[in-house]
């Protein structure tokens, strides 16, 4: 009802205009002044929020809205977002120091470049064990994979630098290579065996909160086994190659 002046009759709001009744938000919310609408979704366990954010990119896509209307993720797919460049960096500032330490032990850029042939084998078993378990990529498979920079040039070490010790005793390099490889195999398969056994209560998520660090885990193990079976092939075949003038 609208009172107006003094002594003049109230009308109804029905009198002077159309009422149609229909659904409104309870509240408006805004994003940076802009109009939004915000959902929180809660996921299954083994979703991948990567797989989830691709399918609602697909439907959003779809839906052909006017020029301005866009979508962004929040929460861990930002998170995931976010940290994704700096811990590529972060990869690549490790590879990096991991190399010149080794540069600084071998008195040579020529060795620990044959050594660091094993970072690239990780990446078939960190594929395969995500594969086989059916695990997503999230940063604790970046974390992983930082851990296993570091590790799994440490056979390799030890393999090149029994090599070099047989050269200095005068052997030559496939005499070297050979009995190296004889030699180093089982203390090679012991520590990796080692590492494997202790990280084999992360990767099964054992302990509350387990299944926060349980890729990491699955990552370093299947990294760690792959390229220490393939260490031992690739690494001599490598340091021949570098050697091969010498072996003439």
């Amino acid at each position: 009802m609208i009172i107006g002046r003094q002594g003049q009759t109230p009308v109804t709001l029905k009198q002077v205009s159309t009422v149609i009744e229909q659904d409104a938000p309870v509240s408006i919310e805004t994003i940076d002044k802009d109009s939004a609408i915000q959902y929180t979704l809660n996921l299954k366990s083994g979703t991948s929020t990567t797989d989830v954010k691709e399918a609602v990119d697909k439907r959003f896509d779809a839906l052909s809205l006017d020029a301005g209307t866009g979508m962004t993720a929040e929460g861990d797919q930002a998170l995931i977002d976010d940290s994704m460049d700096d811990m590529i960096m972060a990869l690549i500032l490790a590879a990096i120091l991991v190399y010149f330490v080794m540069a600084a032990q071998f008195e040579s850029f020529k060795y620990p470049l044959v050594i660091f042939m094993t970072v690239p084998l990780t990446i078939i078993g960190i594929s395969l064990s995500l594969w086989l378990t059916k695990t997503p990529f999230s940063i604790s498979v970046v974390i992983g994979v930082l851990v296993l920079i570091g590790i799994v040039v440490n056979n390799g070490i030890v393999l090149v630098d029994f090599i070099n010790q047989r050269r200095r005793e005068g052997m030559d390099a496939v005499s070297a290579v050979k009995e190296s490889v004889r030699l180093r195999t089982r203390p090679i398969l012991m520590t990796a065996l080692t590492t494997i056994l202790g990280l084999i209560p992360v990767a099964l998520g054992l302990g509350d909160g387990g299944e926060i660090n349980q890729p990491m885990g699955i990552t370093v193990i299947g990294g760690l086994l792959i390229s220490t079976l393939l260490t031992l092939i690739i690494i001599p075949v490598i340091y021949l190659l570098f050697e091969r003038s010498r072996v003439k």
